[in-house]
Formats: C-alpha cells, structure tokens, sequence
C-alpha cells in the first residue's frame, strides 16, 4: 500500500506543531533598549515567566513518557526534600522559584519540507534566561543581565490523518525550548553559560530588583558581570546612565550577601 503523500495542508500542520511546541514562555524577542531606564518593577513584570503552561492541544497525539513538562513533578520532590516540594511541587513550580525569566521562541522558520513521507521543520530559535545572580545595584539603579541564546532546529515529524504523531530531532532539542515533551532538569543555566551562542546584554532599570527567587542547590546560578566593563558582557547601554558603576565597598558588600544567601552556589565566591 502507497503511503499517501504529504499534503499543502500537512506542511500547514507542521508549521503550527512547531510554532506552538517551542513558542513559550518569556518572549526573547523583546529588545533591550526597550527595557533600560524603565521602572523595575515594570520591567521584571514584563520578563516574569508565567504561572500556568496549559499544553497546546496539537501536541497532544506525539506520545511521552511520565514525567515529562511543566507540570511533572519538581525536582525537590524528587529528591525527598519535603518543605522544598511543598514550595515547589511541580517543575514549573520550581522553574519559577530558581529563575526570573525562561522562554523561547521561533526568529527563523519555522521552514516545514516535504521529507519522504515525513516533514522536515530547521529554523532558529531564541531563548531567553535571567536570574537574580546576575543582578546588582548601584545609585538609584539596578543592572539586570539577561541570557540570550540561539538554537538550531532540524526536526523530522511524521504525520497521519492531519496529526503530527511524532518528532525526531537531530538539531537542538533542550527542554527548555521543548517544554512539553521533554522531561525537565536543573541544566538550563549551566548550558547556556557555557553555550557559543550565548550573549549577555547588561540593562540598567531605575530602582531596586527584589526577586524573591528561592535556590535550592539543584540548578546552578549564571555568573555575574561586574560592573560597566566586565569581559564577555555588553554593557553599552550604561552609557547613557551616569556614572554608577558599584564601588568597591558595593561589590564587597554583594558578595557577603551573596554567600550568606547562597553560600558556594553564590557565583561571586
């Protein structure tokens, strides 16, 4: 029996299977210039990621294993640590306390092919991360310095009766830009720290930032830039800002802070 042939339609399908599976979360496509200067609260308001991931209904028919999404549970819980799982108990949950801000989307594609039978979806996506460890203030400003980074996408997706049925990637395929088929870990931070494709963009906002985040030794904390001229940074949007650079009794202070917080998951140790 021919396998029918993949349709206009079905290229259609693939196209909103993709878009739905890796649209989520904080939108990294946000600029920064259009976040420095402004209220903090504001800012972090914008960047917050949400409390509720309901999962696309097109996603429903590729099968996954237990323990997979937002809603699976935390790693706190799985670890036995019960007044942690009781904060957090589920891995959104506990996202959410470890991070500010994670979230991904499509900036290239996606491009959906005919491949055989299958369909092959490539493009590029853009992820976004931020952490209060990343964070300190000087003046009445606050710099926050959020992690962007861009991921290939080479997917091959069967389809039956106008239903992707299921995906097989070869390009990147790290949960976080596949949150609802992917069983969740504390790698996100320790990836994009060490990805080539990573850039850190240093904002200046007005006012102090209080995340409130709770970490918990489970996912490591990005690493800090200190001051307006730190290496590996872009900073030039200080330099509009006068001068406000921490002093060195700041930056002392923001690290004994650090480690009384987080002791040696503090990156500033």
């Amino acid at each position: 029996m021919t396998a029918p042939k993949i349709s206009e339609t079905d290229l259609k399908t693939a196209v909103a299977f993709e878009t739905a599976l890796r649209d989520w979360g904080t939108d990294p496509t946000i600029q920064p210039k259009d976040l420095a200067q402004q209220d903090a609260k504001t800012v972090l308001n914008r960047l917050r990621t949400p409390d509720s991931l309901p999962k696309p209904t097109i996603l429903n028919d590729v099968k996954t294993g237990d323990g997979v999404g937002p809603d699976a549970k935390s790693l706190p819980c799985a670890q036995g640590m019960a007044a942690q799982c009781a904060e957090a108990p589920t891995m959104l949950a506990w996202l959410r306390d470890e991070t500010w801000a994670v979230g991904s989307k499509w900036t290239d594609g996606p491009h959906a092919e005919r491949h055989g039978t299958a369909i092959r979806v490539t493009g590029t996506v853009k992820g976004i991360l931020l952490q209060d460890g990343d964070t300190w203030q000087a003046g009445g400003m606050s710099n926050i310095t959020p992690a962007w980074t861009s991921y290939r996408i080479d997917d091959t997706l069967t389809i039956k009766d106008g239903r992707i049925t299921g995906i097989s990637p070869t390009g990147d395929d790290y949960w976080w830009i596949d949150p609802w088929l992917k069983p969740w870990d504390g790698e996100l931070p320790k990836t994009v720290g060490a990805s080539s494709s990573t850039t850190r963009v240093g904002i200046p906002i007005q006012g102090s930032v209080d995340m409130g985040l709770h970490h918990y030794g489970l996912m490591r904390i990005l690493t800090h830039p200190d001051g307006q001229s730190a290496d590996g940074y872009d900073m030039t949007l200080w330099n509009n800002v006068r001068s406000t650079t921490p002093s060195n009794d700041d930056m002392d202070q923001l690290k004994q802070d650090c480690i009384a917080q987080y002791g040696d998951q503090c990156p500033l140790a």
